[in-house]
């Protein structure tokens, strides 16, 4: 494996490394919730590891940081992009929850969820029954036996 990634030019590695390292993301914050401040941890380990790794490879004159820079940059872009499509395609297909009823924007995220919430038209989303992407609203709970998962 370690000979496949060397033989590729640096562009191809780290397109490579940042769409490995998005699904691999996505599968941590599946299972453990992220805060913005441990999302943000992993996020800039991962451009300081993809810099160094850079750096050391190519040198530390100042064209080789400037392509170092570049290509950090390329893996961040690439990396947020993956694990942004890899959410949004998990929750629409694959989520335990996909099938309720609910508005389309909240089986992606809560941003519904705020506004309405802030407007003081949360109680309409009862009557959809799925408000956000991991949560359901019962507003009878005598039709919760049909519910079960």
């Amino acid at each position: 494996m370690e000979n496949l990634i060397q033989a590729l030019n640096p562009y191809h590695e780290v397109l490579f490394l940042a769409i490995v390292a998005g699904l691999v993301s996505h599968q941590g914050f599946r299972k453990y919730e992220p805060t913005i401040s441990s999302f943000l941890g992993v996020f800039f380990s991962l451009q300081a590891i993809t810099f160094l790794q850079i750096v050391v490879r190519n040198g530390s004159s100042l064209e080789s940081l400037v392509s170092s820079a570049l290509l950090t940059a390329m893996f961040g872009v690439i990396y947020l992009g993956v694990l942004g499509i890899s959410i949004v395609l998990y929750r629409v297909y694959f989520h335990p929850l996909r099938h309720y009823p609910g508005p389309k924007l909240s089986r992606i995220t809560k941003i519904e969820w705020f506004f309405r919430k802030r407007d003081g038209q949360f109680y309409l989303l009862h009557k959809k029954v799925k408000f956000n992407p991991k949560a359901l609203a019962v507003p009878d709970y005598s039709d919760s036996s049909s519910m079960a998962m």
